[in-house]
């Protein structure tokens, strides 16, 4: 889904905050506050909670970024340990395929995982086609349907260029893997939860 399509299905009010060598930054600037919204990955991972940035390459989005309580969830179930409780102040994660690889990382066998170099307790650098690097120690895999669909990190730096979207001394990074967004709705994926 592309970028466009994304901004013109929530209600938020995106505005392009900058534009760097291709790149562009739409940050929702909506006055009465974010409305929670989900935004599903093409893993099938469903991020919840207030979209605040978006950053786009080509109007495809590369980086999504959500303020306040989020949640994750697959299937419209929240996935264990990725409740609003775990992410409070919000959530990011980068979007797209790596670097000289041909396939998605939700795609990935576990060999083609091995050979990507994310691989459990060892520091992978994941270099993404729209620029941005996620480099950090891999700790914890998430699968469903036999893909892998979380990515956790320990001592991670997430950045595009110069721009730092995750900083180590923030925490653990979960990353939710996913090549493109697929589908955006209104409202929470998990509403029991």
């Amino acid at each position: 889904m592309k970028t466009s399509s994304i901004i013109k299905n929530l209600s938020g009010t995106f505005n392009k905050s900058s534009e760097i060598n291709s790149i562009d930054i739409y940050t929702n600037t909506k006055d009465d506050g974010f409305e929670i919204s989900t935004i599903e990955l093409s893993s099938g991972v469903q991020i919840s909670g207030a979209l605040s940035k978006i950053i786009s390459a080509n109007d495809q989005p590369i980086y999504l970024q959500t303020t306040g309580k989020s949640a994750l969830a697959f299937n419209n179930l929240e996935l264990e340990g990725h409740s609003n409780l775990h992410h409070p102040q919000g959530f990011g994660t980068a979007l797209g395929k790596l670097v000289a690889h041909d396939i998605a990382i939700e795609d990935m066998s576990t060999d083609d995982l091995n050979k990507s170099g994310i691989i459990k307790d060892e520091i992978a650098i994941l270099k993404f086609e729209g620029g941005v690097v996620v480099k950090g120690s891999v700790k914890k895999l998430l699968y469903q349907s036999e893909k892998v669909i979380i990515i956790t990190f320990e001592n991670c730096s997430v950045t595009l260029g110069e721009i730092v979207l995750f900083d180590p001394n923030w925490g653990i990074y979960d990353m939710a893997v996913g090549e493109n967004v697929v589908g955006v709705f209104a409202g929470a994926a998990d509403c029991i939860s």
